[in-house]
């Protein structure tokens, strides 16, 4: 059996040819058709078989390689080389040959098994295809006919389009040829109809060129009706000639029509300007609205424009504008004010003539433009900045002025134009507003810094609790609040420079921050410089500041300088303000110490004397009645400190510091008690000891620490007094109520324990 399989898979492939052709056209042979039918009918049923059965009982090699999978062979892009030297780095050569051996032989196995299991199938397969090649020939001859057919078929299909192709392009050719010679017809029309319409009724072929002007100036100068007809004609026909010389531009007749076509245009032009310039002498309405309409329809709107600033602006201005009249004693404003008066007066005819007319903007590409040439190249002195009261007049003259010129813009777009135009942004780069704030800011800033470094002036604060300027009182803050001040003013403020002056004003806050650091940096609480009276006032002027410009009136100046910006502007401004102000109020606490630090240096010193009251109760004195003596000698430098630095402050500081004082001194006096109270504890146990060591009793205590206690709490309540009188409730301040209660809480301890030992010794 397995003999004669191999012969079946040597022996029963059919060998036939193939053509790619029947592929194509088997369908139109009715043998061809029923001999592929009938064969593929038994091919289907065989194949079935076939892979029916090899899907349903797959047949598998038992022998499993180990040195190699089985997918490795299944690579589109398998190598042999690849295969052995990748095999080799995991084992021996040997291994990879018999597995591959034994593989080899699984694989062979496989093939006759499945072979001898499906013979009958392979065998049908090859006895369905005989006689198949014999009607693929026979299908071959007429195929290569039809071939043959279609070949001249195509051919003969192509002389065809090629003719027409040539007819096509010789029809486009002649169109293209006759769209020239309308064109040429249009052109030569066009000129012809412009020249009988500028000739007029009357008029002969042969006139001059003079005479045609003069006609075509007649004939606008005509009635209403009469002129704007002809004027509607001539520029429909000038646009009509000008579109088609557009198009026909390289056309030799076109070429030689452009001297004749340039003298029409000409004469044209020249016979409007006279015209123009006419009725502009003489103010004729009718004549004018003529003329304009006419530039408009024909493109040539500048071209009337330039008339108009030569004949009517130009030489106004030359008269007008002119360093005698700016000498006298109007000076500039004088010089404005006539030049609003000619816009008004005789200029408004025409912008009323024009205003219908589209393409016409005279108040921006004459009025304007002539006015700001001439005041830049004749009144250049106006824009030096080297006197900044001169200049700021000047600006600000100039400012309204082109605001009156604003005022006769018909139209937003107009305004936008006004703006935007090339005159009115050299008339602005004139104005050198930054050397302006340049010479501001320095004498602003030179003073300040003038009064950093004088002598330093202090009056005496008021007793108003109004946050006021009069209310501060270093020089070097009164200099500050005006300096602010003074960039806002009318006769220094520059609204061109705002945002400079803004930054200014943060500047000088800054300034301001720094030389009182400046002062801290120099002075300090073991070398001390300054007097506390001194630094107290700079706590004072730094609240007085913050609120007048937070609060006070500065906000509304800006608000008003700025003419009402937007709210978020405002709360931008403000928040800066703001920002810079909490880092001068930052400096509170150093300035605090260096106020607080003498007066609480004194009564710390004083204080002192607290650890001699168990000295006074050791020979039995009687019960105390009164404070220490050392609670006055305390109180006596903050005394002091509250009527000479502390004086006109308002009640709330006057509570801050008072509040600042006492609860470093009552914390202090907290620790000192403990350590005294300490002492004295350590003292009677140590005494206590002797005695019992000798076996002695003592009936009489060497210290009274009851009266201690009371000694202590008279003198505690002698603070709380004169927190009081400085008017701070010392039932309400924290540190003096734990110090009174630590105390209370001691001495009732210290009767419960007297009691307790009194009631033992009578048991």
């Amino acid at each position: 059996m397995e003999e004669r399989s191999r012969n079946f898979l040597h022996h029963s492939t059919p060998n036939f040819p193939v053509s790619q052709d029947l592929t194509h056209s088997y369908a139109s042979n009715p043998t061809l058709s029923r001999v592929i039918s009938n064969n593929r009918s038994g091919l289907s049923s065989s194949w079935t078989k076939i892979l029916g059965s090899s899907a349903s009982n797959p047949v598998k090699s038992s022998y499993e390689p180990l040195t190699f999978s089985r997918s490795a062979f299944h690579i589109d892009n398998f190598n042999v080389d690849s295969f052995i030297t990748e095999t080799r780095r995991r084992v021996p050569l040997e291994s990879v040959v018999h597995d591959l051996d034994e593989y080899s032989k699984g694989l062979s196995l496989e093939l006759i098994e499945l072979i001898n299991r499906d013979y009958l199938d392979f065998v049908d397969l090859s006895s369905n295809l005989v006689g198949l090649e014999f009607a693929i020939e026979n299908l071959r001859k007429p195929l290569l006919l039809m071939v043959e057919d279609i070949s001249k078929v195509k051919v003969s299909l192509d002389e065809r389009i090629s003719t027409f192709e040539s007819k096509m392009k010789e029809k486009r050719n002649v169109q293209s040829k006759k769209s020239v010679l309308i064109l040429c017809l249009e052109v030569a029309r066009s000129i012809a109809q412009i020249e009988r319409l500028m000739r007029g009724k009357e008029g002969g072929e042969n006139r001059e060129e003079g005479e045609k002007e003069e006609a075509f100036g007649l004939a606008l100068s005509g009635d209403d009706e009469q002129s704007s007809s002809l004027i509607e004609r001539v520029a429909t026909e000038f646009n009509q000639l000008k579109y088609y010389v557009s198009k026909g531009k390289d056309l030799p007749f076109v070429k030689k029509q452009e001297a004749h076509i340039q003298s029409i245009e000409n004469t044209l032009e020249r016979g409007l300007a006279r015209l123009f310039n006419e009725s502009l002498s003489t103010k004729n309405e009718r004549v004018m609205s003529n003329c304009l309409r006419t530039y408009a329809a024909v493109d040539k709107t500048k071209v009337a424009e330039e008339i108009f600033k030569k004949a009517i602006v130009r030489p106004f201005a030359q008269n007008h504008i002119t360093l005698k009249n700016l000498d006298e004693a109007n000076g500039l404003d004088g010089i404005f004010s006539i030049l609003i008066d000619f816009i008004q007066k005789d200029c408004q005819l025409v912008f009323q003539v024009a205003k219908p007319i589209r393409g016409f903007h005279f108040l921006v590409n004459c009025v304007f433009e002539e006015f700001s040439i001439t005041i830049i190249n004749r009144l250049s002195k106006i824009f030096t900045p080297a006197f900044p009261d001169s200049f700021l007049k000047n600006y600000n003259t100039s400012i309204k002025f082109l605001e009156n010129i604003e005022s006769f813009c018909e139209s937003k777009s107009e305004l936008e134009l006004l703006r935007f135009s090339l005159a009115y942004g050299e008339f602005m780069k004139k104005w050198n507003t930054s050397v302006y704030f340049q010479l501001r800011m320095q004498d602003i800033a030179s003073r300040l810094e003038s009064s950093f470094t004088e002598q330093i002036q202090i009056k005496n604060p008021s007793n108003s609790t109004q946050n006021s300027p009069e209310e501060l009182v270093l020089n070097p803050s009164v200099v500050l609040w005006e300096s602010l001040n003074k960039c806002w003013n009318s006769d220094i403020f520059l609204r061109a420079a705002g945002h400079r002056f803004l930054r200014l004003n943060l500047q000088l806050i800054v300034r301001y921050k720094n030389w009182i650091e400046e002062e801290i940096n120099k002075d300090s609480s073991a070398n001390p410089k300054k007097s506390t009276s001194f630094w107290s006032f700079v706590v004072h002027d730094i609240q007085i500041l913050s609120n007048l410009i937070l609060k006070g009136s500065l906000l509304k100046r800006i608000e008003e300088s700025l003419e009402n910006p937007p709210e978020e502007v405002l709360n931008t401004i403000s928040g800066c303000f703001e920002e810079q102000l909490k880092g001068s109020m930052g400096l509170e606490e150093k300035l605090k110490e260096l106020v607080t630090h003498p007066t609480l240096q004194k009564s710390l010193e004083n204080l002192r004397a607290l650890r001699g009251i168990p000295v006074i109760y050791r020979m039995n004195k009687g019960t105390p009645t009164t404070p220490s003596a050392y609670v006055g000698a305390t109180l006596a430098p903050i005394r002091e400190f509250f009527t000479d630095s502390a004086f006109g402050w308002s009640k709330e500081r006057r509570k801050e510091w008072i509040s600042f004082i006492f609860k470093q001194l009552l914390e202090q006096y907290a620790v000192t008690m403990q350590e005294m109270l300490s002492g004295v504890e350590n003292s009677e146990n140590a005494i206590k000891k002797m005695l019992k060591k000798n076996n002695k009793t003592s009936t009489t205590p060497t210290t009274d620490i009851g009266k201690i206690w009371i000694q202590l709490q008279l003198d505690v309540e002698a603070f709380g007094n004169h927190l009081n009188q400085l008017e701070v409730n010392p039932e309400n301040f924290e540190p003096h109520k734990k110090v009174l209660n630590t105390i209370k809480t001691g001495r009732k301890k210290f009767e419960e324990s007297k009691l307790d030992a009194d009631s033992s010794g009578a048991e």
